[in-house]
């Protein structure tokens, strides 16, 4: 190799910023996680001290609140997963499995929902106003934390399909705080889990898609 060429190569890596290691796709999934069931863990623990757990079991014997629950569960951890599999090169088809367990959980629950709502008596088939805004608003302000973890791992990781990733974070976010609010509830009529509750990951996707996929595509890009 000749002064001329190794000048060359030199001149072409001396303005080359150094590589950055990308964040661990497990170290991220169990922070979130964690978070999660520590929340759930204290809400849990809340119930029973002032129930004696009569809450609790009074919704696990309704199937359609049920079955809405292990829907949430599915569609947070899916769409966990591939918030961060999409933040992640090579990971392309784990990402599309957990979108797919995310959307496949959501849809259940909303069809297992709109089918309690025909077959219910019809009582109550409508819910005040205020409670529907308030597990909402909590449910919004709950997806907060686990957002906050999932966008710093895309932010340092690398999103090939930035606008993508921006809405399956917020899904799974919304997944992760609506199942909270889920599980403290407790009321049954199916109208409202599947406006206030099943709906939540769908609102907040919307909301945030626009900033969030800016911001992700800004920083890729």
């Amino acid at each position: 190799m000749s002064d001329a060429t190794e000048r060359l190569i030199d001149g072409l890596v001396a303005d080359l910023a150094p590589v950055r290691p990308l964040p661990r796709m497990r170290s991220a999934f169990a922070v979130i996680v964690a978070l999660w069931a520590g929340l759930l863990g204290a809400l849990a623990w809340r119930q029973t001290t002032l129930t004696g757990g009569v809450a609790a079991v009074g919704w696990l014997m309704d199937r359609v609140y049920l079955v809405a629950f292990v829907a949430l569960i599915v569609a947070a951890l899916g769409g966990t997963v591939s918030a961060l599999a999409s933040g992640t090169p090579g990971r392309e088809r784990l990402e599309l499995g957990g979108l797919g367990a995310a959307c496949s959980g959501l849809f259940a629950g909303a069809i297992v929902c709109v089918v309690g709502m025909l077959g219910g008596p019809g009582t109550a088939a409508l819910v005040a106003g205020t409670r529907e805004g308030m597990c909402l608003g909590e449910s919004a302000l709950l997806s907060l934390l686990p957002a906050g973890v999932i966008l710093a791992f895309l932010v340092r990781g690398w999103a090939m399909r930035p606008w993508r990733a921006a809405g399956i974070a917020l899904l799974a976010s919304g997944a992760l705080g609506a199942s909270i609010v889920h599980f403290g509830c407790g009321f049954l009529e199916p109208g409202h889990v599947l406006l206030s509750h099943l709906s939540v990951p769908l609102v907040l996707v919307l909301l945030g898609l626009y900033p969030l996929g800016l911001l992700l595509a800004r920083r890729t890009g």
